[in-house]
């Protein structure tokens, strides 16, 4: 008996004979000097669609790694993060938060369940529970 195909694609899917050939091609990795023109190359044409001059970050991975990234930007050490568990990828970023130096507070709930105003309002659910002194906006004209 023959095994089945592992065709890394959800299916049924149907493949042209070019997408068949490119698969029995030998692999370029992301390391290779061809692979690494051809990614500066679709960064430019990234930025010409979105007509900006610029810096374009194009990432390659799990989907995750885009909103990770967009997290990253938006915290510092030491700054309250309030991560909702909603599932899987939600509980890994608490983790990730923390490896940050943020002040991390992942409230969850069983299942599929959502996280509710009631349970984060709740004393001592946060990391910042304790009232912190407020800055006062600057009004200086430079």
């Amino acid at each position: 008996m023959r095994d089945p195909d592992f065709t890394l694609a959800a299916g049924p899917t149907a493949a042209t004979a070019r997408t068949l050939a490119a698969l029995g091609s030998p692999i370029t990795y992301h390391y290779d000097p061809v692979f690494l023109d051809a990614f500066r190359r679709t960064e430019a044409k990234v930025g010409q669609l979105f007509r900006t001059g610029n810096e374009i970050v194009l990432m390659q991975g799990e989907a995750i790694l885009g909103l990770e990234a967009a997290a990253r930007s938006l915290v510092r050490p030491g700054m309250p993060v309030l991560n909702l568990v909603s599932g899987v990828f939600g509980k890994g970023m608490g983790p990730t938060c923390t490896s940050w130096r943020c002040r991390t507070t992942s409230p969850s709930t069983p299942g599929r369940s959502s996280v509710t105003w009631t349970s984060i309002r709740r004393p001592n659910c946060c990391a910042w529970s304790t009232p912190r002194p407020r800055r006062e906006p600057s009004t200086t004209v430079p």
